[in-house]
């Protein structure tokens, strides 16, 4: 495993930043039908250690944020319960709305807006946010597919293809050609000449 490969949000970069989170394959959109059986096991294996190996970072990121609370002054740890309270109210406020965000996104083709705020006005939107109080943005895409399938790319007939398109050249309308009378009479008007 390559030591590179972020392992939690938290994982601090060499410029003091955070790195997102690395995206979560599936054995199932991974390519593995050049492994074989042993080397499927291997794969899943790693998986399952690289799940248990965030778990417990969480975990000691959890320990550590309680050790330095509890080194902290009153005041100290007054001032970081007040950081903590806002965070979980914007969270609380702002999360739902970024959810429902996500949601329009997600549906845009798929539901009509009528649909789509019925289905809003049903659904839990906290739901859908992680522990951090980000959206679960592959959550959200699942529950989307699984209500309101993605239409089918293809047109269905060659008519289909060519509806609404305008192939044809020439001019439309009353609009003067060039060289007849009646362009050299507006051109003549527009630009004052008698």
């Amino acid at each position: 495993m390559p030591d590179t490969e972020p392992m939690s949000e938290t994982n601090p970069t060499p410029d003091g930043g955070a790195t997102p989170p690395a995206p979560e394959t599936s054995p199932e959109t991974d390519s593995t039908a050049g492994l074989g059986d042993a080397g499927k096991r291997a794969l899943e294996a790693e998986r399952k250690a690289k799940r248990e190996a965030e778990r417990q970072l969480k975990q000691l990121h959890t320990e550590l944020e309680q050790l330095r609370k509890e080194r902290m002054s009153e005041q100290e740890r007054a001032i970081a319960d007040a950081v903590a309270q806002a965070k979980a109210e914007a969270a609380a406020t702002y999360g739902a709305r970024l959810a429902a965000a996500e949601f329009r996104a997600a549906a845009a083709g798929r539901l009509s807006d009528e649909q789509l705020d019925t289905l809003l006005s049903a659904l839990d939107l906290k739901a859908f946010l992680n522990d951090d109080g980000d959206v679960d943005t592959d959550r959200v895409r699942d529950y989307i597919a699984k209500i309101a399938p993605a239409p089918d790319p293809q047109p269905s007939s060659p008519a289909d293809l060519l509806a609404g398109l305008d192939l044809g050249q020439g001019t439309r309308g009353n609009t003067p050609g060039l060289g007849t009378t009646e362009f050299e009479q507006a051109l003549r008007r527009q630009l004052g000449i008698p």
